[in-house]
């Protein structure tokens, strides 16, 4: 099996699990608070992977100082990120979700203009006013379509729009370790799921939830917790880690588009989240803003996958 083809299967792999989070995080939602919810993920998550970066950091001797103060910030708006996700997604749809977080590599163009001093081409601004419009339709959709079931709800798209910059910040702020400090994104996932843990630990505390171990104990819960915690949250990233260093950046933003078309299958399936028109000519306007800032060169790239599956 050649390279280019395997890293193809890592990627549809990290995308596939990525696009379960919306479902399962809707289902667990219903009998957990959002705060103990991400607490346990984390925890459970940081268990996972802190042989790894133990190992590592032997290796590389990062300091506590360094990791304290040039990592944690960072770290702060995956916390940003997974808070204001699990309070709007308990509100909208897993739809709406999944489509307005395939306009982060639209926010990465704008603010790595401003912030790495990254250029926009005139083709990248067409696709970043062209997908911000089919995100406007999403968002307002509660507003445009009052009565439709699957219309979502406004203050929750609000709230998935903030996280999904959080995680735009979070993503720039990573780029940037990785480019000008030498960081491995293994070093800097690792602090921010115990920056995440720890944070989340101390919202717990302070907002203690009653029955909360009774919940998690229940075997459905137990088993979608554990799929979010290693599945999504370490294995997902290692796989997609895994692709970038033997690939390219180019053929890693194919998850962009390969997400939400699994989450739409897997939100009709295991939610009964229909999609209306108005949700459908967004998605549109949205994933059309997508491929004009980088689609071109996703498609070259896998037209050379698919030579090589020809050749054999």
């Amino acid at each position: 099996m050649s390279s280019r083809l395997t890293t193809l299967i890592a990627i549809v792999s990290a995308a596939l699990l990525w696009s379960t989070s919306g479902v399962v995080a809707k289902i667990l939602l219903t009998t957990v608070n959002p705060i103990p919810l991400a607490f346990t993920r984390f925890l459970l998550a940081s268990l996972v992977i802190l042989p790894f970066f133990l190992y590592q950091k032997k290796r590389n001797r990062i300091s506590f100082k360094q990791i304290l103060t040039e990592v944690v910030p960072i770290a702060l708006f995956g916390v940003g990120n997974i808070a204001f996700f699990y309070f709007g997604i308990a509100k909208t749809t897993a739809n709406a979700a999944s489509i307005i977080y395939t306009t982060q590599p639209l926010l990465s163009v704008i603010f790595s203009r401003y912030l790495i001093k990254e250029q926009i081409t005139s083709k990248k601004l067409q696709g970043i006013l062209i997908g911000f419009l089919g995100v406007l339709i999403i968002v307002l959709l509660p507003l445009l379509e009052k009565g439709e079931p699957f219309a979502g709800d406004l203050w929750g798209n609000i709230l998935i729009i903030i996280a999904t910059l959080c995680w735009t910040f979070y993503t720039i702020g990573s780029r940037y370790l990785i480019s000008y400090k030498k960081y491995s994104p293994l070093s800097i996932t690792t602090v921010s799921l115990i920056t995440s843990t720890c944070i989340f630990f101390i919202l717990t505390l302070i907002f203690p939830q009653p029955q909360y171990m009774s919940t998690f104990t229940k075997p459905l819960n137990l088993v979608l917790i554990l799929h979010l915690a290693i599945l999504v949250t370490v294995a997902a990233y290692l796989l997609f880690q895994w692709a970038i260093k033997h690939s390219s950046a180019t053929t890693a933003s194919l998850n962009n588009y390969l997400q939400p078309v699994f989450g739409f299958v897997l939100n009709s399936t295991f939610l009964g989240e229909q999609m209306t028109l108005g949700f459908f000519i967004g998605s549109v306007l949205v994933l059309t803003g997508v491929f004009l800032t980088s689609g071109m060169a996703v498609l070259k790239e896998l037209k050379n996958v698919r030579s090589l599956l020809v050749k054999k």
